[in-house]
């Protein structure tokens, strides 16, 4: 999004530019690449008080599957992650997100870097699977998302199938 303003800074004019998110980014990186920006700003830019809302106090980059699986942790332009979150909260602020939509945000972002530590354990001879509950990142995920243990496995682990008007579920 390119936004236009006066020398005032009333908004004059918008332009939207597509961009591609790459899914596959999320699960596995390149050599030499890092896996989205804001993970990284986050982990760096956030103060010990945000980290701690967050679950995030105890961990860095090198903690998370998401976020280390290629070694790599800065980035290639040498711009700091610490800067670039706060341009990034800044940019939130502009844009009209409320201190609520923000921390929303922030909350399932780290949902999703504690989610990349979460284990699954077969069960039933490998036919079926269950999430490990001994697991330290499941009760951030929990709470960080607002959601039971149960609720969470059967989105994980389970599957419908529906045909014919009669429902399957493993």
């Amino acid at each position: 999004i390119e936004l236009r303003f006066t020398s005032s800074g009333t908004l004059v004019g918008a332009s939207i530019e597509t961009y591609l998110l790459e899914k596959v980014r999320l699960i596995s990186q390149a050599s030499g690449e890092r896996n989205y920006h804001v993970f990284y700003e986050m982990l760096s830019g956030m103060t010990d008080e945000d980290l701690d809302s967050f679950l995030l106090g105890e961990y860095t980059a090198e903690d998370f599957k998401i976020t280390s699986c290629s070694g790599t942790y800065d980035r290639r332009d040498g711009v700091k992650d610490t800067d670039t979150y706060e341009d990034l909260v800044d940019a939130l602020e502009v844009m009209g997100f409320s201190s609520e939509h923000r921390n929303d945000v922030f909350g399932i972002a780290s949902a999703v870097l504690h989610m990349s530590n979460l284990t699954i354990l077969p069960t039933k001879g490998g036919e079926e699977c269950e999430i490990d509950a001994t697991n330290e990142h499941l009760e951030p995920i929990l709470r960080l998302m607002g959601i039971t243990k149960e609720n969470l496995n059967q989105a994980l682990c389970y599957f419908k199938i529906e045909a014919r008007g009669q429902s399957y579920t493993r």
